[in-house]
């Protein structure tokens, strides 16, 4: 009878453990995908080979038609900053950024070219824009775009390319402002 006990406690303690570690597997699973909600601040990368390897500056490659028919590519936005926000309408760190993006593309005229790419449909993304004042283009759906583009793994995350076209620095998450300008005058005060 003593052996019957103690069997079924290494039972429940293997069932107990099982659930436990079944239960940290869905949190992190659950956690990864929505990461969108996070906040990080500003992470400067250098631009990266599929091996890992710090690279030259080179211009990026990349090429997107505005929902208004403009397009986007590294000629037609030769000698300007140009920021690349990935967003959605349903996350709320984009929504909260858009207004911010919007008054740094309206401060710096000149200097800055604002993209916002959604992977959303067309419709989706002119409706819910319909009553904002967001004028900097925007693109959706988003095409099959490369590196470092195909990277993003949570949104909004902003690829801030310099003058050159070359990859300045990757900002992910929400961001003020004052954060997104900083951001904008550390490209121009590298180069100098």
């Amino acid at each position: 009878m003593k052996s019957i006990g103690m069997k079924s406690f290494k039972i429940a303690t293997s069932l107990i453990a099982s659930v436990a570690v079944a239960g940290v597997l869905v949190l992190a699973v659950f956690n990864a995908t929505t990461s969108t909600e996070n906040v990080a601040p500003i992470v400067p990368r250098a631009p990266m080979e599929s091996s890992g390897s710090t690279v030259s500056s080179a211009a990026l490659n990349y090429s997107f038609t505005s929902i208004d028919g403009r397009e986007l590519n590294p000629s037609t936005l030769k000698g300007k900053i140009v920021f690349i926000d990935f967003w959605a309408t349903w996350c709320g760190p984009c929504r909260t950024t858009l207004p911010a993006l919007e008054q740094l593309a309206k401060a710096y005229p000149n200097d800055l070219v604002v993209i916002g790419v959604s992977n959303e449909p067309k419709a989706t993304v002119t409706k819910f824009l319909a009553d904002k004042s967001i004028s900097y283009p925007m693109v959706a759906p988003a095409p099959p775009v490369g590196k470092p583009f195909s990277s993003v793994r949570s949104i909004p995350t902003i690829f801030i390319l310099r003058r050159d076209g070359s990859l300045s620095q990757t900002m992910v998450g929400s961001h003020s402002f004052d954060q997104l300008a900083e951001a904008m005058h550390a490209v121009d005060a590298a180069v100098r």
